[in-house]
C-alpha cells in the first residue's frame, strides 16, 4: 500500500487506473526486492472529482477476497466488490514464493484484478466499508449495516469522525467475536456449505 500511495506523491500518470496503480506497487516490490516471500490479495479505490461538474466518482480494482461496499441512506447496499478466486477459500493474490519453494503457489497478476466497469457517482453521506476477508467472511452485509446505521444515527453530521471511528472498532470487534465462534453463522460457514463443506462459525 506503500508503494500505491507512492504514486501519487510521485505524480505518475496512473492515478486515473486503478489496476495500473496495483500494476505498479507490486512491480516496485519485485524490482527492489522489498520482501523475500510473501502474498496478500490486494483492493485499490481511487475516488476522484470531474472538474467540470464538481461530482466524485469511485473506481476500484480488487483481486482476491478482500472487497468493499458502498452505503447509501444508511440501509442501502449499492455497490460491492466481485471477488476473484480460484475456488472455494482460494482467493487471487500477489505473491513472490520462497526461492526455490519445492511446490507451486497462486502467482496471480494485477490485470486479473476486478475493475467496475462504469465508474461510480458517489453521493453525499455515502459510506465506504472496505476490509479484507477477515471482516466480509465473518460478519454479514446486513450487520455491518446495523452498525454503520446506528452510529450515524447516534452521531449526526455533526461528528461524522466519531461515528466513523466507532463504526470502525465495532466491526472489528464483531468480526473478531465472530471469527473465535464455533456457534453462528457466518458468511464463510454459508459459503462452504454452497461447495458441499460443512463448516460452523468463522
Amino acid at each position: 500500500m506503500e508503494n500505491a500511495k507512492a504514486c501519487f506523491y510521485e505524480e505518475l500518470d496512473l492515478t486515473h487506473c486503478p489496476r495500473q496503480v496495483m500494476a505498479h506497487a507490486f512491480n516496485t516490490i519485485r524490482t527492489k526486492e522489498q520482501v523475500a516471500a510473501g502474498g496478500c490479495t490486494a483492493c485499490i479505490l481511487l475516488i476522484q472529482r470531474d472538474v467540470n461538474t464538481g461530482n466524485l466518482y469511485l473506481k476500484s480494482a480488487n483481486l482476491g477476497d478482500s472487497g468493499f461496499i458502498v452505503i447509501r441512506n444508511g440501509n442501502e447496499i449499492i455497490y460491492k466488490t466481485q471477488e476473484v478466486t480460484h475456488g472455494f477459500n482460494a482467493p487471487f493474490q500477489l505473491a513472490i514464493p520462497p526461492k526455490n519453494h519445492p511446490t507451486p503457489v497462486f502467482q496471480d497478476d494485477p490485470n486479473d484484478a476486478h475493475m467496475n466497469e462504469t465508474p461510480l457517482l458517489l453521493q453525499e453521506g455515502d459510506v465506504i466499508v472496505l476490509g479484507t476477508d477477515g471482516i466480509f467472511d465473518n460478519i454479514f452485509d446486513e450487520q455491518v449495516i446495523d452498525i454503520v446505521q446506528a452510529n450515524f444515527a447516534k452521531y449526526g453530521k455533526d461528528n461524522e469522525q466519531l461515528a466513523v471511528n466507532n463504526c470502525v472498532s465495532q466491526l472489528v470487534e464483531l468480526s473478531r467475536d465472530q471469527s473465535l465462534s464455533r456457534n453462528i453463522d457466518t458468511p464463510f460457514a454459508k459459503a462452504a456449505r454452497e461447495n458441499s463443506y460443512y463448516h460452523r462459525g468463522g
